[in-house]
């Protein structure tokens, strides 16, 4: 900011509020990345000051071009500051005077002047009180550097978040003399209120807020956390689960980022309802789609969406990953199991086959609930977000781009085709899941089943092929294969980990020759 009020100190008092809104702003730009932007008050006294001139020529030198430059005209007219007339006349009389008529700095100040005098800003004589040209002025300011948020309640404001800072207004309570602690949960990329924010070991919260006789009455602590436990272990009375946002709250706030408005284009509405329907209510994912496709084409938008149906976002999938990688093996074996080749009413049940026999891992699932990777309906059904399971299914992808018989679990008709047909199979893969909506047939190679030693689930549904296996791994816990085709299953196949077994519609009349022994 730059002023040269000297004398004029009805300017005074609101060029020390306007520096202390520019500070807190500036370092707020700096964090979100946003270029910094200089506001200039212009006085009747400020041409009488060598300095602020020099200092004027190089603003407009490094702001120009960028359209960052905002002028405050206060008590002159910015007419007069463009064609320097009045106090400003007579200034640049004394300037001359000293530097000489057609001194080229001189002309080089006039010039600034009459280029800062161009750009749209605020006149003081356009308000009555001081106060609303502040609020008008640190509104602009706000909305340059946080255009997805504003202040002083304009039409674009933190979308979705009414109803939800209403339900913790009642868990605040404000009236009780207690002590009381609030939790945030939900998984990560929601707009939250913000104290202690995505809180995940149990430590930071005892070394932060430790125990309530460490405060004052009437105080009340907010975390924020993607894991339910955490606040469990601090005693929050009150845990609240934050939802993602509606469809209609998710419309708008994709809008603001594509359109820099609430509803979008009208070309462009069907194609928006599909980046929302994709993202699911998550503000993060909104946010960031919606700010990539701003002022793209329609073949971009397409092209966007094809892309995404393919590959996540690297945005999105970074912050959704952190809570993966905050479990410990086990926990992400049995997520990736679910992300991967369970649908939602399968889950527990093939969770519960393939992990039975270690009764340490039962409780992974309620571990994934709690750390909001997964849901659990009033019914006991197990549920995803979309675009969490999209997150695990490209970790599993990650692990061979190129070969998918690399990969631990194979799931998609394509992959599971090529890896029988180019006999592509590796002792990586864990699992194999093929449903099929109508029976198909297919000349595959099962020799590739020879390879795969960690084989623990195998279910292939709908498929007619002319061969049976000659082998089939002997850690398989579970096998479902409708249209088997053989009529027994391979004699040196030794099933001692078999805990489901389906062969409907199949061609078998006996399991095996012989008698097998369990050890």
């Amino acid at each position: 900011m730059t002023s040269c009020s000297g004398e004029e100190s009805g300017l005074s008092g609101m060029i020390h509020i306007l520096k202390e809104a520019q500070q807190s702003l500036q370092n707020s730009s700096l964090q979100s990345s946003n270029p910094g932007f200089a506001i200039i008050v212009l006085s009747p006294n400020y041409a009488t000051s060598k300095w602020c001139l020099l200092e004027l020529s190089k603003i407009v030198r490094w702001m120009e071009e960028r359209g960052r430059i905002l002028p405050i005209f206060y008590e002159v007219e910015p007419s007069d500051v463009r064609h320097q007339r009045g106090s400003f006349a007579e200034a640049f009389e004394k300037h001359e005077e000293k530097f000489g008529e057609g001194n080229k700095e001189v002309e080089g100040w006039r010039d600034a002047l009459t280029k800062v005098a161009n750009f749209a800003g605020w006149s003081s004589k356009d308000y009555r009180y001081e106060t609303e040209l502040i609020r008008d002025i640190v509104q602009e300011l706000w909305s340059k550097v946080h255009p997805s948020l504003t202040l002083f309640g304009s039409a674009e404001k933190l979308v979705g978040m009414d109803a939800k800072l209403e339900e913790i207004d009642v868990l605040l309570d404000k009236e009780a003399n207690n002590v009381c602690f609030i939790g945030i949960w939900g998984m990560g990329g929601l707009v939250v209120l913000l104290v202690l924010d995505d809180v995940d070991q149990p430590e930071q919260l005892e070394n932060l807020v430790g125990e309530k006789d460490w405060f004052g009455s009437r105080s009340r602590i907010i975390i924020t956390a993607r894991d339910r436990h955490v606040l469990a272990t601090q005693g929050v009375e009150k845990p609240y689960e934050l939802k993602g946002l509606n469809e209609d709250e998710a419309l708008q706030l994709f809008s603001w980022k594509a359109f820099r408005k609430c509803v979008p284009e009208e070309d462009y509405v069907e194609r928006s309802k599909s980046f929302v329907m994709y993202a699911g209510g998550l503000p993060l994912a909104l946010k960031t789609l919606g700010s990539f496709l701003y002022q793209r084409s329609p073949d971009a938008w397409n092209s966007a969406l094809a892309k995404l149906r393919s590959t996540p976002n690297k945005t999105i999938f970074d912050l959704l990953k952190v809570s993966y990688d905050g479990l410990d093996e086990m926990e992400k074996k049995i997520f990736l199991d679910i992300t991967c080749y369970s649908s939602q009413r399968q889950a527990s049940f093939i969770i519960e086959l393939l992990y039975s026999s270690d009764v340490c891992n039962r409780i992974a699932i309620e571990v994934l609930v709690e750390k909001s990777l997964l849901t659990r309906s009033q019914g006991n059904q197990i549920g995803i977000h979309d675009l969490i399971q999209e997150m695990g299914c490209e970790i599993v992808r990650q692990e061979s781009y190129e070969e998918p018989g690399g990969r631990s679990r194979l799931w998609l008709r394509n992959d599971i085709f090529h890896v029988f047909t180019k006999n592509t199979g590796t002792e990586a893969i864990e699992g194999i899941m093929l449903h099929l909506g109508k029976l198909e047939e297919a000349d595959w190679n099962l020799e590739a089943f020879s390879n795969m030693h960690k084989l623990k689930l195998l279910y292939i549904h709908n498929l007619r092929l002319s061969l049976g296996p000659r082998y089939l791994p002997n850690a398989l816990r579970i096998l479902k294969w409708s249209w088997y085709p053989s009529r027994s299953l391979p004699p040196g196949f030794q099933p001692d980990e078999l805990a489901e077994l389906s062969l409907v519609h199949s061609n078998i009349d006996h399991l095996w020759n012989g008698i097998k022994v369990s050890y």
